[in-house]
Formats: C-alpha cells, structure tokens, sequence
C-alpha cells in the first residue's frame, strides 16, 4: 500500500515504474496506478481482494470492530483512484453487503456519518482531481450520454464490452449444452464479427474478437455450455451459503468478499487463463478453507 500511496504521489513507485499517463485533447494526465504491478494495471484489485481481506480480518480476531468501516473507506477511496472502474463497482458491492448483512452491534448514526463523508470525498475528487476526473467522467460522457445521431440505448448495445457479450450470446446458440471447448473464445471470435451493424462498421473499430469475454459467467456459458454452466454455477451457490449460513462473524466477512467477487453484472478477467481464475478459486474455498482451519485449532485447544 504505502509503495501504491508513493506513485499516486510522485508518479514513480519505489522501484521506479511509472503511472500510466495519457494524452486527454493536448492535456497529460496519469490516470491508473500499477504500483509495484507497472503497467499490469491490477493494484486496485489486490486492495479489494487481498487488502481489505487481510486488514478486516486482523481487526476482527483481535476485536478492533470499530475501525473496520473508516479502514475500509479509506482502502475504497485508493481503490477508486486506482481508475479501476470494475474493482471499484466491487468495493460498493462489498461495502453494501458489510453494511446489511454483517450481524454486529453497528452504530447506524455513525455510518450514516461515515458514508455520506465518503460520498463527499468521492464527489470532491471527481470534480477536482484531474486524472480521477477525465478517467471517470470521459467514460460516462463516451458511453452513458447521448450525443446527435447516438442514443444512450445505442452507445450502452455498441460499447466494447457489449459487442463482446453479443458475440458470445452467438456462440451459445450455436452450442449450448456444452459449449465451444475451453480458451475457445479466442479462436472462433473472428466467425462472429457479423454481428456488427453498418453503423458501427463505419462509425467505430468495434471487434468481437478478445482473448475471452470480460464476463466469467458468460465465459463458461461459451466455452463450457449450460453443463458446465450448472455445475459452475452449484460451486459459488454452495460456498455462499455455506459462508452465511454459519454463525461466525469472520465467515460473515469472507462472505461479503465472495459476493463483491462474484457480483455478475461487471466485466472480469477470463476465468480459465487469468489472473482472475487464481482468485477465483481462492474465493470459492476461502470459506471451507476457514473453517476446517478454525476447527482444527479449536480441538487442538481441547486436546
């Protein structure tokens, strides 16, 4: 964190990588920050998924309940200056969740405080840091306002990510018990590119083809059809509930964490070859991974 906190300062991390910096209409602004990743721009997500794991669970076992909120603002306020819009959507998740589902003696008052200082400060940095500014507000001009000849409708069904979710939606009709075959995407992207209009064929250079389709649960649907889909599906059902339905206020924790993760209607990392598949499945057996560890060490205290 404090090599993250050095960059977003001086633009160079300790070991000398720099920001990343663009050029928005003759103005440089640097706009993401790797940290010690450089230009792998992932630091936001390590905040949310390792960061905000580590810290709240320190301050759980040692019974620090009231610093867990300011802690997690303050890591949700890098994570937005990261400029990672996906990770920070999971932040709002993950907090949500806390707020609502955590069973401990909250001060509501208090949070009520604490939240609306963090809309504050998030309004602040839009209006007046740059880099948070034309990183965030580019993106909502680019695709969620209307403009002449384009409606809102249109630039939400022809942004990237979008043309990649039509394509996959092709791909499954062609094959939906069992898909196309693991890192298929790839490979057949390029028999779908039909599925662009002419308008944006001559307006923009949309493709369908990528690596993999930016949604997990898409992915799956492609590559490994509705079959594999079900069982998919039977593993994240099985380890939230198993996480809430347990009476155990870092399981609670852990659950929040599963849910911000695998929150479905954001774009992810490929679930088969990325670094996404890694925390995947460390989040669908944290849980379990838990819990037999907490018993261990309670019988081990019996013993």
């Amino acid at each position: 964190l404090s090599d993250y906190i050095f960059q977003i300062i001086t633009k160079k991390n300790f070991f000398g990588f720099d920001a990343r910096c663009l050029d928005y209409n003759g103005t440089i602004v640097c706009d993401r920050f790797g940290g010690m990743f450089d230009q792998e721009l992932i630091a936001g997500m390590y905040i949310l998924f390792f960061g905000i794991l580590i810290l709240g669970t320190n301050l759980l076992i040692h019974k620090k309940i009231k610093l867990l909120i300011p802690c997690f603002i303050l890591m949700g306020l890098m994570i937005f200056k990261s400029g990672e819009k996906a990770n920070f959507l999971s932040f709002l998740v993950f907090f949500s969740t806390y707020i609502l589902f955590h069973k401990i003696n909250l001060n509501f008052k208090k949070i009520s405080i604490l939240i609306i200082a963090f809309s504050i400060l998030i309004t602040g940095l839009l209006k007046y840091d740059v880099s948070i500014n034309k990183r965030y507000i580019n993106f909502y001009n680019q695709y969620l306002t209307s403009e002449e000849g384009k409606s809102i409708l249109y630039k939400i069904y022809s942004n990237p990510w979008a043309v990649h979710y039509r394509g996959s939606f092709e791909m499954i009709k062609e094959k939906p018990l069992f898909g196309s075959g693991i890192k298929s995407f790839r490979k057949i992207c390029n028999n779908f590119e039909y599925i662009l209009t002419e308008k944006e064929n001559r307006e923009s250079d949309l493709v369908v083809c990528s690596t993999h389709p930016h949604n997990f649960y898409i992915e799956v649907l492609v590559e490994s059809g509705l079959i594999g889909f079900l069982f998919f599906s039977l593993i994240i059902l099985k380890s939230i509930k198993f996480s809430f339905n347990h009476n155990d206020l870092l399981l609670k924790f852990i659950f929040c964490i599963c849910v911000s993760f695998l929150f479905p209607l954001k774009p992810t990392g490929s679930v088969f070859s990325s670094l996404t598949a890694a925390i995947f499945w460390i989040m669908v057996s944290l849980p379990y991974a838990y819990y037999n560890f907490s018993n261990n060490l309670k019988k081990k205290k019996y013993e």
